[in-house]
């Protein structure tokens, strides 16, 4: 019969390759005024169903990609690895998923070299009205 050490159970010193991504938000930030992030509504039912049916990290970096066009109010954003790190997908299943959005006609992507994705939303004119007044979809206002 084998001894049982307990030393052979514990993780070792280094853990910084264990620590989950950092959140969007600690409710330790200093700001007073800053309030945690949330994803501004409303998100197309649909399009959420069809991104968690495809493989891999699709649903997270959908996620991402919902949260930065709630953020800048348009349907055409620039999806920074950083977010997308922020919601659990590393850089190559970032890209990854987003292709599998692509391929499913989620989104349209234009890829630059050296920089970051530029990522539009498709199947979005069923819930544009709940935007701004001025959001017209396409990233740019409209004037009346």
């Amino acid at each position: 019969m084998t001894d049982f050490k307990l030393e052979n159970f514990r993780l070792p010193q280094d853990t910084k390759q264990f620590s989950p991504p950092r959140a969007l938000w600690s409710p330790r930030d200093k700001s007073p005024n800053k309030k945690p992030p949330f994803l501004k509504g409303p998100i197309c039912f649909r399009w959420i169903t069809k991104a968690s049916a495809l493989p891999g990290k699709a649903l997270h970096v959908g996620l991402a990609i919902w949260y930065l066009i709630g953020l800048k109010r348009t349907s055409t954003i620039k999806l920074a690895p950083s977010v997308v790190r922020k919601f659990g997908a590393s850089r190559d299943s970032g890209y990854r998923a987003l292709k599998s959005l692509e391929v499913a006609k989620l989104v349209s992507v234009k890829r630059l070299n050296g920089q970051a994705p530029i990522v539009t939303v498709l199947d979005i004119e069923e819930f544009k009205m709940y935007f701004d007044k001025s959001f017209n979809g396409t990233g740019t206002e409209q004037h009346e």
